[in-house]
């Protein structure tokens, strides 16, 4: 029997005003499904990570990861520490120390697409912001994913601007078949989006 839970994950933005957090702008509603429980990296699993590889994760990525723990979102796989008899896709370490043999070893692969050959990595020389460990985030593999030897496509500035304006707000879909947003700006969200684990 499946357990279905809620989970909430905002885009908090700064009211201009007085530079305070507001309310969030959007909001990603997501419900899980699961055999038993949702499985989520423990603080203790995410420090290890950085002690062994070296890299310090995203503020925001530990947050989503302590959310929502590793799983697929409308096809988009997140992979996170802390579960190393898990499949490789699911464990971050085991991901990378898999693909690190291959084209540029020190990018920090954490994401791969359904039906996509590309992944989507953080360049840890590309800081973007220093106090909240942020980095750039490329697609790797090229346009269509398929060229292992093609440039890094840089996507976003933030995990978090990766995920809810690239990967659910129609970014990916923009670049891959050129499609056009009726409105400008903000992302356009799914109401809910579909979530699940299979760690096995």
């Amino acid at each position: 029997m499946a357990a279905w839970e809620p989970a909430i994950w905002g885009c908090l933005v700064k009211e201009p005003h007085d530079g305070r957090l507001g309310r969030p702008k959007k909001r990603v509603k997501v419900y899980y499904a699961s055999e038993d429980k949702v499985l989520k990296p423990k603080v203790k699993d995410l420090d290890q990570y950085e002690k062994e590889s070296g890299f310090k994760l995203p503020d925001d990525y530990r947050e989503f990861a302590r959310t929502f723990g590793p799983g697929t979102f409308d096809g988009w796989q997140i992979s996170t520490p802390g579960f190393p008899n898990a499949e490789h896709e699911v464990d971050l370490a085991k991901l990378n120390e898999r693909l690190r043999r291959s084209y540029l070893p020190n990018f920090v692969r954490f994401c791969g697409k359904e039906d996509f050959h590309g992944w989507f990595a953080w360049n840890p020389e590309d800081i973007t912001d220093p106090v909240k460990h942020h980095y750039g985030v490329y697609l790797l593999g090229g346009l269509r994913g398929e060229d292992p030897e093609a440039q890094p496509i840089k996507v976003a500035s933030s995990f978090h601007e990766f995920f809810i304006s690239y990967a659910l707000g129609g970014g990916f879909e923009l670049q891959q078949k050129g499609a056009r947003s009726k409105k400008s700006g903000d992302p356009v969200l799914p109401k809910t989006v579909a979530f699940s684990q299979v760690l096995s």
